[in-house]
């Protein structure tokens, strides 16, 4: 049974010719993006499948428990990767009880004469899938124009910025987890630390009492910190990335966090991230962790060679 389509965002009906989603197919004859296939159909194995389904729908009463396992296994295909799984099935009918596996599907209560609910749900999940497939375009786009990027100058005021920026400058990155980790910890330093001046004994204070994320909000909103960023420079060479993040605050001595220790301090130093953030950061993340003098600028290199 040759089901092939060029188009995107189809609609594979499972059902029969002469029931609800024969009924729907007729309906909508001039559209090529919506096929019925017989039930029996799966079980012969040799479908054509091409393009983009948008959503696969089946009437629960017209599929036996094999044809329901092919039609839930259909989603591991390429053409299906993003499809929607729609099971139609009647209130009235106590016999026909969908199989616990099967309950991933959206279960859509009907009766016969709500043919005009399952055209706009059909609709309603083309619109869904063609708008996924249009994200996902909008990405791939994103993350090649950033590959050209080769330098930049970016700065963050709130841990939730610091976050996306973390997550954006690491996928340009080998190793992009481990980079993300990294840099998200030398930025919160600056902005805690550094621009908002919270010490570590008052960092751990509020982290046991639950008042760390709140006490970060509220200096924020003070009229000495309002204004303070953390400067994130980016440079990307032949040979190496460097992120140079610079704070507004007064600095630290830096030394002692990124001492040597022996592997079972640096295990145990890895499991309590209060105060571990720099060291995390030199271990997991760069090759080379550089502050000044002052403390409130560091340089972490990843070497590409």
């Amino acid at each position: 049974m040759n089901i092939a389509t060029n188009y995107s965002s189809a609609i594979l009906l499972l059902g029969k010719e002469n029931g609800m989603l024969g009924s729907i197919k007729q309906k909508n004859t001039a559209d090529p993006n919506i096929l019925l296939l017989p039930p029996e159909e799966l079980e012969k194995g040799d479908l054509d499948l091409k393009g983009e389904f948008a959503a696969i729908v089946a009437v629960a009463s017209d599929l036996n428990d094999n044809q329901q396992e092919i039609a839930l296994n259909l989603q591991e295909l390429k053409p299906f990767a993003h499809s929607k799984l729609i099971l139609l099935h009647e209130l009235k009918s106590q016999s026909v009880i969908p199989p616990s596996k099967f309950q991933q599907g959206v279960t859509f209560i009907y009766s016969p004469n709500t043919g005009d609910q399952i055209d706009a749900l059909i609709q309603n999940s083309k619109e869904h899938h063609r708008e996924t497939l249009q994200r996902q375009k909008n990405q791939k786009e994103l993350h090649l124009a950033l590959q050209l990027l080769r330098q930049g100058v970016f700065q963050v005021k709130t841990l939730s910025e610091a976050k996306s920026l973390s997550t954006l400058l690491a996928s340009m990155c080998p190793n992009s987890t481990e980079v993300a980790l990294g840099l998200i910890e030398l930025m919160i330093n600056g902005i805690e630390h550094g621009n908002l001046q919270i010490t570590f004994e008052e960092k751990g204070i509020l982290l046991k009492e639950g008042q760390w994320h709140l006490e970060i909000e509220r200096r924020l909103e003070l009229v000495e910190h309002s204004e303070k960023r953390v400067t994130v420079e980016f440079l990307y060479k032949k040979d190496r990335i460097e992120f140079v993040i610079t704070d507004e605050g007064f600095g630290f001595d830096a030394n002692k966090y990124l001492s040597k220790t022996s592997e079972g301090e640096r295990k145990a130093d890895l499991t309590n991230f209060h105060g571990r953030g720099i060291k995390l950061a030199s271990q997991l993340s760069f090759q080379r962790l550089e502050y000044t003098s002052t403390g409130n600028q560091v340089k972490a290199t990843i070497e590409l060679e």
